[in-house]
């Protein structure tokens, strides 16, 4: 698949470089082809259709993803997550409720975990940015008993202490005490090793209500005051 660029040139998926369309050359080649379970259309593996964790559906108003690449393997998003897919997550994980783990994020199955998660995230606020290892830790949190994520908690830490930068918790799984729980594991083993109040990047009202709630801020009106924690722009 070609896609031409202003000028007439077509840019290389492989080295990012323009070059006139008579520089390609059609040839042969075996591509997987993936079927939309949403939609039925049927997808080819390829760059043009490779999304944040693998193809992608082309239909406009579906943008499903077909598969997710783990190395050079395309695997259902279903068996990612399934907690059994990485049984490694789930020794390491910390007990936080009767049925609540939260683990650290670390190695390359954790963070496509984490990834996924962070799609379903985005399909359901815009505003949630997909997170870099190299600049944030991470956790995801699960149901020991019903072998499910359930979430997962992004922050950073530097000179100025801990920032909580994301907190999302699947739909099927809110209102239950999840999230209070896990902020509350979070400050107490992550954001007290910190002197001073924790960072809080750009709460919305739901976020608002349950850090009120855990006693990190008091809402007065319209206006939210930190009592525990401080407020910073979204990076």
């Amino acid at each position: 698949m070609l896609f031409e660029n202003s000028d007439g040139t077509v840019q290389c998926f492989a080295c990012n470089k323009s070059s006139p369309r008579v520089s390609f050359e059609l040839v042969k080649k075996r591509t997987p082809i993936g079927q939309c379970r949403h939609c039925g259309e049927e997808v080819p593996f390829t760059p043009s259709t490779t999304g944040i964790v693998g193809p992608l559906c082309p239909n406009f108003g579906c943008s499903n993803y077909v598969a997710v690449m783990h190395g050079k393997r395309f695997i259902q998003p279903n068996q990612v997550l399934d907690v059994r897919w990485n049984l490694g997550l789930l020794r390491r994980a910390k007990r936080v409720g009767p049925s609540l783990l939260l683990a650290l994020c670390g190695s390359e199955k954790d963070y496509l975990v984490l990834r996924v998660l962070q799609v379903l995230a985005k399909q359901d606020d815009v505003r949630f940015k997909f997170a870099n290892p190299e600049e944030h830790r991470a956790a995801l949190f699960l149901d020991k008993a019903r072998k499910r994520y359930l979430g997962f908690i992004i922050w950073t830490e530097g000179k100025g202490g801990a920032v909580l930068r994301q907190l999302f918790t699947v739909k099927e799984a809110r209102r239950k005490g999840h999230a209070a729980n896990v902020v509350e594991f979070w400050v107490e083993n992550h954001a007290n090793r910190f002197k001073g109040k924790f960072g809080i990047e750009e709460p919305n009202p739901s976020a608002l209500r349950l850090h009120a709630k855990l006693g990190h801020l008091t809402i007065e009106g319209p206006d939210a005051i930190g009592l525990k924690c401080y407020f910073v722009r979204s990076m």
